[in-house]
Parts: C-alpha cells; sequence; structure tokens
C-alpha cells in the first residue's frame, strides 16, 4: 500500500477494518476460516518487508484463534503470491 510520495501507513484498527468491510461484507469473523480472510487480506495488504513481524502481533492484538505458525504460512503464500505478480508483470 504505498504511492509515489512513499508508504500509505495505516493502523492495525484501520486494516482490520479494511478487512472486514472487503472478505466479510463489515461483518466481524465469526469463525476460524473468516479470520483466516482476514489474515490473507493483512498479509496481502502489509509491506513485504515487515508482513511476517507484523502477523505475529496483528494476531496477539486482536487475541485472533489461529496459531502464530498457520499465520506465517499465509504471510509466506501472499509473499509468494506478490513475486509472482511482480514477475508476471515484467
Amino acid at each position: 500500500m504505498s504511492d509515489s510520495t512513499g508508504p500509505n501507513l495505516i493502523s492495525p484498527n484501520e486494516m482490520l477494518e479494511l478487512a472486514k468491510d472487503h472478505m466479510l461484507r463489515g461483518e466481524e469473523p465469526k469463525n476460524e476460516e473468516d479470520w483466516c480472510l482476514i489474515l490473507n487480506f493483512v498479509a496481502l495488504n502489509t509491506h513485504s518487508s515487515i508482513v511476517m513481524a507484523f502477523m505475529p502481533l496483528f494476531l496477539k492484538l486482536y487475541n485472533i484463534p489461529i496459531s502464530e505458525s498457520e499465520a506465517l504460512k499465509i504471510a509466506e503464500f501472499q509473499l509468494q503470491q506478490k513475486a509472482n505478480q511482480e514477475n508476471g508483470n515484467q
């Protein structure tokens, strides 16, 4: 999430609200599947250089019922997706 003037910094609360809006039609997460959708959105929209450090923090901030190892797998998957897109666009 950056533009030509620099990064667009948003708070974790704003990120969670954006994720709920985009992934759950604004509803609160109700189960593990909902939280996995949220985590995929967060991982995809967090800068690649910090996503692996941010995911465990995000889990703790919101008491998310997903293991840290699973959250990091989601982040790794999204990092790979970003890399594949960048390579495909060159």
